[in-house]
């Protein structure tokens, strides 16, 4: 693991793919390469190391108001809790077809729908509840001098996959190795996060729901 910049990874791209500081080959148009290849580890990682880039934050709801904005840096949301006193309880997620389970009825949210508005929330909250939303974040573009941890392979993914963008825009013969190492680094990211999930405890699913919920109103 090591703590990398923009710039570095820029050098060694241009290194790597003999693609030097010129007129044609700027700054900006490599950056342009590599924040891509940066987006694209982001949601792999996402999407294999449960979890790993997950941060959280609260929100609060307004009486009489069916839904509650998300935080504006949420991209993909895992859970919503509601605080009952000092515990957080967890409210369930549910599809289209239970939207009129509540039908008019106003109180505690015990359950959530994901819309293009926020989080649309059953019953309709009959008071201010706070609620903490555990999130992905979006991806922030990678500094050019502010560093980010990575793994090698995470690493090399971005350079990788920042090098084929390269070729292929100029059609270089390197392209098919360039696919080839990419797939390769992709396999190594994805069996190391099957390795992780492996040395994590069983978890006993809870098949009942808790009577506080009133899932039957």
């Amino acid at each position: 693991m090591g703590n990398v910049n923009l710039a570095q990874i820029r050098s060694t791209v241009r290194l790597r793919g003999d693609y030097p500081l010129s007129p044609k080959f700027t700054d900006a148009y490599v950056n342009g390469e590599i924040q891509p290849a940066w987006s694209e580890l982001y949601e792999l990682v996402a999407d294999t190391n449960e979890g790993w880039w997950d941060t959280k934050s609260t929100v609060t709801t307004t009486a009489g108001q069916d839904y509650v904005a998300m935080p504006a840096t949420a991209w993909r949301i895992q859970g919503i809790d509601y605080l009952d006193g000092t515990v957080w309880r967890e409210l369930r997620q549910v599809g289209v077809g239970d939207r009129n389970r509540w039908d008019t009825l106003q109180g505690i949210p015990v359950a959530y729908r994901l819309t293009a508005r926020g989080a649309d929330l059953y019953p309709t909250p009959d008071n201010v509840y706070t609620l903490r939303v555990h999130f992905t974040p979006i991806v922030t573009p990678l500094d050019e001098s502010a560093t980010i941890q990575l793994y090698n392979d995470w690493q090399e993914y971005v350079v990788t996959s920042a090098l084929l963008r390269l070729d292929t825009r100029q059609q270089r013969p390197s392209i098919p190795e360039r696919m080839q190492e990419l797939g390769r680094v992709r396999d190594r990211i994805v069996a190391a996060a099957t390795k992780r999930r492996q040395q994590e405890p069983e978890y006993v699913q809870l098949r009942e729901m808790p009577s506080w919920w009133g899932w039957d109103h």
